[in-house]
């Protein structure tokens, strides 16, 4: 007997494929703010290169999920990848806020009220991914 949410039961949610589609959509948008940031405030290219790791991650495995030939590995690892940086850059600020002796309170809470979207949406997208459902297929006994 099926239980109704089962995996390709009609009405379950393809949680893998809602973390492709917000994966796709996350590295475009997040891809031409930071090629934006990056003519505003210009750095050697190595020191800004980490910043497009994980979007070079989201955006295949998301296609790739989306088309059907993967299991989700690279867009997973994307958004871990992503949920890290974010996290980092959330608490760092939250610290930098908290701290009496700096005198940037407006410019940190700004920052940490900018990351902690990104951060929720790094955690769904990251949960999603992680919570899959439908059959899981494993190459090389990996």
């Amino acid at each position: 007997m099926r239980h109704g949410l089962a995996a390709g039961a009609p009405g379950a949610v393809n949680w893998l494929k809602v973390s492709a589609w917000l994966g796709i959509a996350f590295a475009i948008v997040e891809a031409a703010i930071k090629v934006v940031r990056a003519f505003h405030q210009p750095q050697w290219w190595a020191f800004g290169l980490y910043d497009y790791v994980p979007l070079l991650l989201l955006l295949p495995g998301g296609l790739s999920v989306l088309r059907g030939d993967a299991a989700g590995r690279w867009l997973t690892a994307g958004w871990a990848i992503v949920f890290a940086d974010y996290y980092n850059a959330f608490f760092i600020h939250l610290e930098f806020m908290l701290e009496p002796a700096r005198n940037d309170f407006v410019v940190q809470r700004s920052k940490a009220i900018a990351t902690g979207p990104l951060l929720a949406i790094a955690l769904i997208g990251l949960a999603a991914a992680l919570c899959r459902t439908g059959p899981r297929r494993f190459a090389g006994g990996v």
